[in-house]
């Protein structure tokens, strides 16, 4: 089957117009019985940045000896703004750079005083139909995807409701009410209460991932103390560390300024990363809540442990949606691969990002920023403000590919719960 589209969009950056011309003719004859090519050609590198945010293209030629750079770093450049299809042009002196191009994103190379019809006609075959070979592998993958979350959206709004019956009984069980009970019964009965809650929480992450599908995380913003926020989450979660061996501390940069963002919504950021850290780190460790000004507009807030690490590759798709590292390597290592990834999406819909660094046997330390509360919006939640958080998450949720969809008929919709959370707010 023939991929190649009958008309192609090249953007051809040469600053050498004879050059220029040599490609295109060779370009126009070789290919003219396949298809139609279409050239912006640009002279320099921020022409060609410019060019490739305005519009979009089937393929990019780069020559590797523009006039402001040389070499491989034009290919890095290049691809900091696009993933477009890339054949890279190199001089006879830069032959060595060929194998390396392809490694830093090029997905093949011309010799400029080696071009023949045939070799250009192969090139632009193999790089135009990779491509699009891999968007329809990309494309089945997310339509397989949304059935997979199709079905868990809705089975989570199915077991919502008998779950939290169940986990009412055993919490009145517990609380005697259904007569005494023996300590092997509580014992039983404790332990059946955790799971549940455990299920709880995994639902919980299933719907939040939904909203944010939908574009509908509720977020509301407001001028607020992130130092207070930090030591009042470091006070309720120490005795879980205690308990488990962990010292837990927090080590705050003094007037530490206020920031923009909904307080339940980094609550929520910081219980769920101290929590990782607590379930991950072998007593006796150590967990250390920080947090300073990265510059005039964020403040970064980080959570380092001395625990078991994560692997390079783990350090990649940490955030990813349901991604887990090995589970064998660590019991604690249970649910969904949900709740660091809502992280990342409340951390984003609030204006700052997330990342990690971490040693395997070492430790890990999970970073995060959010914007500074300037004098204008030290007030109470300004509507600009939030609704330019509500249109970022709208513009996420459209652009995340297989996140959780819609649930099933019966079920009730995030609208509907949104509905709902507003009202107990109110």
């Amino acid at each position: 089957m023939d991929l190649m589209p009958r008309d192609l969009h090249v953007l051809h950056v040469e600053d050498d117009q004879a050059d220029a011309l040599a490609l295109l003719a060779r370009i126009l004859e070789s290919s003219a019985a396949v298809f139609t090519v279409r050239f912006t050609l640009v002279g320099d590198l921020e022409e060609a940045l410019s060019a490739l945010r305005a519009e979009s293209f089937d393929l990019i030629l780069l020559d590797l000896s523009l006039p402001e750079s040389v070499g491989l770093d034009l290919v890095s450049r290049v691809r900091n703004v696009t993933q477009c299809p890339m054949i890279v042009l190199l001089g006879d002196s830069q032959e060595d750079l060929a194998q390396r191009s392809l490694e830093t994103g090029a997905q093949d190379y011309l010799m400029k005083g080696r071009i023949d019809s045939d070799r250009v006609l192969q090139s632009l075959r193999h790089v135009v139909e990779k491509s699009q070979l891999r968007s329809e592998f990309e494309e089945v993958l997310r339509k397989e995807m949304q059935v997979k979350d199709h079905f868990l959206s809705h089975l989570s709004h199915e077991l919502r409701t008998p779950l939290a019956v169940v986990n009412q009984f055993l919490s009145l069980l517990l609380d005697g009410l259904g007569g005494d009970l023996t300590p092997k019964q509580v014992e039983f009965l404790q332990i059946a209460l955790r799971n549940t809650d455990q299920l709880q929480g995994m639902i919980s992450d299933l719907l939040e991932v939904t909203r944010a599908d939908a574009g509908k995380l509720p977020v509301r913003v407001r001028a607020i103390s992130v130092s207070t926020l930090i030591r009042e989450t470091v006070q309720d979660l120490r005795a879980r560390a205690d308990g488990r061996g962990l010292t837990l501390e927090a080590k705050l940069s003094s007037g530490l300024p206020k920031i923009l963002a909904d307080p339940s919504r980094v609550l929520q950021i910081l219980v769920n990363l101290i929590d990782n850290a607590i379930k991950f780190t072998p007593a006796p460790g150590e967990i250390v809540v920080s947090a300073g000004c990265e510059d005039d507009d964020f403040v970064q807030i980080n959570v380092e442990d001395t625990g078991s690490g994560i692997s390079s590759e783990g350090t990649r798709r940490i955030f990813d949606r349901l991604y887990q590292e090995d589970p064998s390597l660590d019991e604690g290592r249970k649910g969904l691969g949900l709740g660091l990834h809502i992280c990342k999406e409340l951390v984003t819909c609030q204006g700052g990002k997330i990342w990690v660094h971490s040693t395997e046997g070492v430790g890990s330390q999970f970073s995060f920023t959010l914007p500074l509360a300037t004098t204008q919006g030290s007030s109470s939640t300004p509507k600009t403000s939030s609704s330019q958080l509500h249109g970022a998450a709208r513009e996420m949720g459209s652009r995340i590919q297989g996140l959780i969809s819609e649930s099933g008929p019966g079920a009730s919709s995030p609208d509907q719960e949104q509905q709902s959370l507003n009202e107990k707010s109110s």
